[in-house]
This record gives C-alpha cells, structure tokens and sequence, in this order.
C-alpha cells in the first residue's frame, strides 16, 4: 500500500551516505571490485535524486524497472553459486542496493535501504581479517546514527531529540551489542597445508 512520501532532504542523505559506506566496505575487501563500486556508487547517487525528483508520483516504469531488475539480481545470483559456491553473497546486496535506489518515495522504502546497508556490512564485516575494517564499521554507526535521529524528526514532524536521550539511546545499543558479542563464541580460523 503507497504511504506518504518522503520530503526530509537530511535523511535521504544520511541513508544515502550509510548505503555509500556499505559499499565502500565491500570493496575494501575485495568483496566486489573498485569499478564495480564506483559504478555501484554512481548509480545510487543518481538513484536517490531520481527517487527525491519522483516521491510524491513514482512513474510505473521505474517500479517496473526495479522489480525486473531485482529479479535479474537473484537469479543472476543464484546461477554464480550454481557454478561458484564461494559466489560471495555481497555483490547481491549491492546489486540490490543500486535497484531499489530508484524506488524509495517513502520513509519505509528508506528504511529497507538503511537494513540491507546493514546486511552488506555484516557480510564484508564476516570478511574482515584486520582491524582496519573498523574505519568503515564507525563510519557507518555514525551514519547509522544520523540516519536514525533524522528518520525520528521526520516521523514527529520536526521534533528535536535531546542529547541526553540521544546519549541513552546510544548507550542501550551499545550495551546490548556488547552482550552479544560476549555471548558468541570466539572466531577460529583454520589453516590447511598440503604435505609433500
């Protein structure tokens, strides 16, 4: 069902700009390659404004567009695991980030975009072998967080968060993010040699 679109210039780009870090984190990896972030950037970037342009009335062809497009993606997909099991699931997530960036005319469509920008960081993050991914990992809590804070002032119609409740927010996360990471066993990485 079509919701209200939505006008907050300063969430599209906080969500914009969490997206962007995502996919700068991949390919920091070598997840995807440098031209196919670039490529993968360029068109969110011209996605996002052409979803901005066409909030209030999304033409059919582009909801055509992007659901043909996102079905290319998986089924693209699903063939490279058929001939590649390591087919990294990453290049999905871009893929699919760079389609629905056409169609995000309301405050939901961006919050999908915020939760698969999510997935894909957790997926390069199971990736990482160093701690220079940390660069990434608080450039996108940031962004997270300015994402977040803009969603509530839009959804209160221009409501100020207080920095105390702001700080308590935070703070809540970041406990609970602690705890599960207390709780879940250590990573092992095995080694395999081949004998001579």
């Amino acid at each position: 069902e079509p919701q209200e679109p939505e006008h907050s210039v300063r969430f599209r780009l906080a969500c914009t700009a969490t997206v962007l870090v995502a996919i700068l984190a991949s390919a920091s990896l070598n997840e995807i390659s440098r031209a196919a972030a670039g490529a993968a950037i360029a068109l969110v970037l011209i996605g996002m404004v052409v979803s901005y342009l066409t909030r209030a009335r999304p033409p059919g062809a582009i909801k055509a567009m992007v659901a043909l497009a996102a079905i290319g993606a998986v089924v693209w997909f699903f063939m490279s695991v058929a001939v590649n099991p390591l087919t990294g699931v990453t290049a999905l997530f871009v893929m699919i980030q760079v389609v629905h960036s056409f169609h995000v005319p309301a405050r939901r469509d961006l919050l999908f975009s915020l939760g698969a920008a999510a997935g894909l960081m957790a997926a390069s993050a199971a990736q990482a072998i160093n701690l220079s991914f940390g660069v990434f990992v608080i450039a996108f809590v940031t962004l997270g967080l300015w994402s977040l804070v803009e969603m509530w002032i839009a959804e209160s119609g221009g409501g100020r968060i207080s920095i105390a409740g702001l700080v308590t927010a935070l703070s809540g996360a970041t406990a609970a993010s602690a705890a599960v990471f207390l709780v879940l066993p250590a990573p092992t990485v095995a080694f395999r040699t081949n004998l001579l």
